[in-house]
């Protein structure tokens, strides 16, 4: 496969689970904003978690300054100068997969071109201040639907190894963000501690990582320990940190050709010492204390996985951006919003 497309693959399915995962987490803070973080005045606004966590804080400040409800909502959600934001994930992912109409299937073009409509219409609409829960769900359902006809309409060969490579990447990061953003609106100071009071928080955790459900099937109370048991190191749930690191590693091998367990790179190798770390992990070490600078660590070894697979496989330099490069006419599309 050329590295061209690969690496258009591995970002256009990077950019559709970034879009999805930002909708997540801005909805699980303007649920959390209702009860502001079960009265810990030492913790984070959610409004503050949310920036923190999507690591736009600087650009943030730059353009808005204050933080307040309305403007995040719209940074997070529709603003052209965050990179970060679901109109512009989704805008760079469905010209990715326009550059690559010749491999996928016919209805994933459809259903990505569809989902970036109907996030433009929600932008000129006002639908944030009308109905954001459910602007939210419906981006959610629209990459639900995009990686269900990834799995079932597209052959299973290294192009699709690549796309669910990046995808596994970017939810195990996103992952590790939203976790980080939810604790620091629960805790704020790691000597705080966490109360009865909090367990509604942790449910809306639970909840927007869709795990309510299943972490209730497995367990029965909702302990701040459990969840993060749960979210972290859960082998059978599929969006567990875990279950995404193993799921991406066997695409890797599926790519080298190389068997499970054997590392024959550097890539193969990166990733099988962090999902060896997962995988040996004893719950009774998760560092509650110290959970963000824990994740910080995690999501650079992670990058630098991203960076061994990008270097290994698309020829990327250490002076190019994330992603293909994409004129601003690229970026904006057809419609010229």
């Amino acid at each position: 496969m050329l590295s061209r497309v690969a690496d258009t693959l591995y970002w256009m399915m990077r950019y559709v689970e970034r879009a999805e995962n930002v909708a997540r987490f801005v909805d699980v803070g303007l649920s959390l904003s209702v009860d502001q973080h079960a009265g810990n005045t030492d913790a984070l606004s959610p409004w503050e978690a949310v920036i923190k966590a999507s690591g736009e804080e600087d650009s943030y400040k730059e353009h808005h300054g204050t933080v307040s409800a309305e403007q995040v909502l719209h940074f997070m959600s529709f603003d052209r100068h965050n990179e970060n934001s679901i109109l512009t994930c989704l805008s760079h992912a469905r010209e990715n997969a326009r550059s690559v109409r010749e491999v996928i299937a016919s209805e994933m073009w459809e259903a990505l071109n569809r989902a970036y409509l109907m996030v433009h219409r929600a932008s000129q609409e006002n639908a944030l201040r009308l109905r954001p829960h459910a602007f939210f769900k419906e981006v959610k359902l629209a990459t639900h639907l995009f990686r269900g006809l990834h799995e079932d309409t597209m052959s299973h060969n290294e192009g699709w190894h690549f796309a669910r490579a990046g995808s596994m990447v970017e939810r195990a990061d996103q992952g590790s963000r939203i976790i980080e953003g939810h604790y620091s609106m629960l805790l704020g100071d790691p000597a705080h501690e966490l109360t009865a009071a909090m367990e509604p928080s942790l449910v809306g955790l639970l909840k927007s990582m869709s795990a309510y459900e299943m972490y209730r099937k497995k367990y029965r109370r909702i302990t701040a320990e459990r969840v993060l048991e749960f979210l972290l190191l859960d082998w059978e749930f599929p969006r567990s940190v875990y279950a995404c690191l193993h799921r991406c590693q066997r695409s890797i091998h599926a790519i080298t050709g190389s068997k499970a367990g054997v590392a024959t790179d550097e890539v193969t190798k990166r990733i099988g010492r962090l999902v060896a770390r997962f995988a040996y992990f004893d719950p009774k070490d998760l560092p509650l204390a110290s959970l963000e600078e824990f994740l910080v660590e995690f999501r650079d070894e992670l990058a630098e996985v991203d960076w061994t697979i990008r270097a290994r496989f698309f020829g990327t330099s250490e002076d190019e951006s994330d992603g293909p490069s994409l004129s601003q006419e690229q970026v904006q599309g057809p419609l010229g919003q």
